[in-house]
């Protein structure tokens, strides 16, 4: 044992480099291991374990050999010539039969294989030889941590990695180097102030080690607060009135319940106690070819427990055996769609995954035919359908019998007139058959009966009421998907949620709507399934809102849809229209067909809150708003004190004099009203749009002038005046000044608070 000591004493700092730098350089190995696109990794597994086996087997070389650098590496390449064989020699078959697209001829397989996996071998040995003979003193340590900090927190901020494990294991190792440079150098030029230091070395160590437990725990027990600044693009988007789609993180439904992220995003069924965290799981699950977008829907709960949601007595499915693909599926029982206006979509599902955890079949819907399975008419024996909800089980007769692969699917998704739907009556024909959708548990606290009372009581129509409680959800609370549970003291799930945590995932927002509704005598059910998943052709974790990647006009294509899609949201009923789907989550767009415009819209329409509802919003929001606002009180004057430090510094340095100042000439823009202007006027658009009137993007302003003063002949001057300014704005050329700006604001108050409705009395 003395002479192992004494060996690893020797050249110490050395050895002790080159565990660090192995240490930094794995946390890009599990960078290249998660890199994806389109839901398929960049490396095979089996090539990132050669890379990981590379780096291990190089730093175990250089702490465990001892001779010159050119010998340690003679040895290491020689050792993984040998390794790299021994691992392709005792790969399993169905590696190679995976790897070689079911060739059989192991012998030569063997040989393509090692060559394949050899310049990735060499190249991960030549760059940690690379790096250890470069990083030899602290700048250039420094200089590595910067850098490897700056491209972990850029690809974890622009992609859907999680990374900052990865950036705490390089941070941690970088001072470690740090560190042990500053020893090195203090050990060369004080040979007898180090030999005295080293006389107690367990006690420079565990010095060492509480430093390092003391950053440990501050980082760790540290609350997690939301980022106070906004990425650039999304800010500069916002600016311009546009929604950034965020199609990467923000999405998912967990499969189980728990505080600790340990649980992947992906469709479940047990549903019976929400809430936790989890992680994306961004596994392809299947494509769909659609003529046009919707969302995927599974199926439906309608018991709320405080907890989650549960199956009842009356969610049985009937078996569609003796019935045929393409004839007609049995409608859903108890509802009322004299006056549903529909339209036909037909979607083909290829199924992309093995996982058959879910016995559904997705689609828009109501699904109302199934042309194909496996690619082949056929009888439906495999099959059953809920009369209660239209979901569609696989149900077969046999083991043998596995999920499809592919089905094609016809839907009649309903056509929103928002103009006859807000007419939409409180009463219902069949009121028992309703019972089930207005349930509430007894131990529902009151303050959440009085939040949806007091958000809708201005409003008269079932239908508002519901856009309402959507958008007050939409604009008041944050998405994430790791809800600090540290907040929740209420024993309900939606409680909590509205009045402590004040973030979460699709779950809580769907099951709040679902349960505020419920309150105020509207039928609601949850439903679940996933998003309309990302057009083949794009990358789904480009941040990049979807009207530049394909015409609004037209969502026809084929999308692939991932775990990380899956999602939850809630269907409302209206007497006369059945069940009409709503998005209260956060940064989503539930895909929807309304009468005038007959296509898609890439956002979904929410009302404005008047002053009283705004209020209702505020008393809410009341503890996290001071939460929120003295984080970023704080982080302001931080950043603003380092932004004015470092500029101070910078001009001191230089002998700068702050003449622009004393002269007082201004260092503000002049403010673009012309921009305001035309974002205002989009704004409008989509405004006027959830009145019934008509938003067609192939016409010019004007000519949607002409089509809304026939809704309104009274006025006529006022939107002729908000055409002019916008026409000056957009094609004039010359700035708005500051007093035409406020004509214009002003026309535009007066036209939005023309067309709401009067108060009730």
């Amino acid at each position: 044992m003395n002479w192992l000591i004494s060996y690893l004493k020797k050249d110490w700092h050395r050895k002790v480099a080159s565990l660090l730098w192995f240490v930094i350089l794995m946390q890009y190995a599990v960078l290249l291991a998660d890199v994806t696109y389109s839901g398929v990794y960049y490396l095979l597994t089996e090539t990132i374990w050669v890379i990981y086996g590379t780096l291990i087997l190089c730093t175990a070389v250089q702490v465990l050999a001892g001779g010159g650098g050119f010998l340690r590496g003679a040895v290491q390449g020689t050792l993984i010539i040998l390794g790299l064989a021994l691992y392709v020699r005792f790969l399993d078959y169905d590696v190679y039969s995976r790897l070689t697209y079911g060739a059989v001829d192991i012998g030569e397989e063997r040989y393509v294989l090692f060559w394949t996996f050899l310049p990735y071998a060499i190249g991960a040995w030549l760059l940690y030889q690379a790096v250890l003979i470069w990083g030899t003193s602290k700048k250039k340590v420094l200089f590595a941590l910067l850098i490897s900090i700056l491209i972990f927190s850029v690809t974890d901020s622009y992609s859907h990695l999680y990374l900052w494990d990865q950036v705490g294991l390089i941070l941690i190792a970088g001072l470690l180097l740090v560190i042990l440079f500053h020893f090195k150098q203090f050990s060369e030029k004080h040979p007898n102030g180090w030999r005295d230091l080293i006389e107690y070395p367990l006690s420079l160590i565990a010095r060492i080690g509480v430093l390092l437990l003391v950053v440990a725990a501050i980082v760790y027990f540290t609350p997690s607060i939301r980022p106070t600044l906004m990425d650039p693009y999304t800010a500069i988007q916002q600016l311009r009135g546009i929604e950034v789609v965020k199609s990467g993180k923000g999405f998912g439904v967990i499969e189980a319940v728990g505080g600790e992220k340990n649980y992947r995003s992906g469709y479940s069924r047990d549903d019976s106690e929400l809430g936790g965290g989890f992680e994306f799981d961004y596994t392809p699950v299947f494509q769909v070819t659609t003529d046009e977008k919707s969302y995927l829907r599974g199926e439906t709960r309608s018991l709320y427990t405080g907890k989650g949601w549960e199956l009842t007595d009356s969610d049985r499915h009937v078996s569609l055996r003796g019935s045929l693909s393409g004839q007609e599926l049995p409608a859903e029982e108890g509802i009322d769609v004299s006056q549903r206006e529909t339209m036909q979509v037909e979607q083909t599902v290829t199924v992309l995954t093995d996982d058959e955890t879910y016995p559904v079949l997705f689609g828009a819907y109501p699904m109302t035919r199934i042309d194909m399975i496996n690619q082949e008419p056929s009888g439906m024996e495999n099959l059953s359908i809920s009369r209660k909800d239209g979901s569609i089980l696989w149900t077969p007769l046999n083991d043998e019998q596995s999920y499809p692969e592919t089905y094609s699917i016809v839907s009649e998704i309903p056509v929103i007139d928002v103009a006859r739907i807000q007419q939409a009556p409180l009463t219902y024909s069949r009121l028992n058959q309703m019972d089930e959708y207005l349930q509430v548990p007894e131990s529902l606290p009151d303050r959440v009966r009085e939040l949806a009372a007091q958000l809708t009581e201005m409003e008269s129509s079932p239908y508002e009421k519901v856009k309402i409680l959507e958008a007050y959800l939409q604009n008041n609370f944050t998405y994430t998907n790791e809800p600090d549970l540290s907040k929740a003291e209420s024993g309900d799930f939606v409680d909590a949620f509205l009045f402590e945590l004040q973030e979460g995932y699709c779950d809580y927002y769907s099951t709040a709507l679902a349960i505020m509704t419920r309150t105020l005598g509207i039928p609601s059910r949850w439903v679940k399934g996933y998003t309309s998943g990302h057009l083949q052709q794009m990358d789904p974790y480009m941040s990049i809102p979807e009207e530049y990647m394909v015409n609004s006009q037209d969502t026809s294509g084929t999308y692939t849809v991932l775990n990380s899609d899956a999602h939850s949201w809630v269907e409302v009923y209206f007497e006369g229209f059945g069940w009409i789907p709503f998005e209260p989550t956060s940064q989503f767009s539930l895909p929807v067909v309304y009468k005038e415009a007959e296509s898609a819209l890439p956002e979904t329409v929410t009302p404005e809150l008047n002053p009283q509802q705004e209020s209702a919003a505020k008393d809410a929001n009341t503890k996290e708003g001071s939460t929120n606002l003295s984080i970023y009180i704080s982080s302001g004057f931080v950043v603003l004190a380092l932004i004015l430090a470092a500029f101070f510094w910078r001009a001191r340095r230089k002998g700068f004099v702050f003449r622009r100042f004393a002269s007082g000439k201004e260092l503000a823009k002049e403010t673009d009203y012309n921009r305001l202007l035309i974002s205002e006027f989009e704004k409008w658009i989509r405004f006027v749009h959830k009145y019934g009137w008509s938003y067609e993007e192939q016409r010019t302003a004007r000519e949607l002038s002409v089509l809304w003063i026939e809704h309104r002949r009274d006025l006529e001057q006022d939107i002729q005046d908000l055409v002019y300014w916008f026409e000056k704005a957009k094609y004039s050329g010359n700035m708005l000044s500051a007093q035409e700006w406020e004509q214009a604001r002003k026309v535009i108050d007066k036209l939005k608070q023309a067309l709401k409705p009067p108060k009730a009395s």
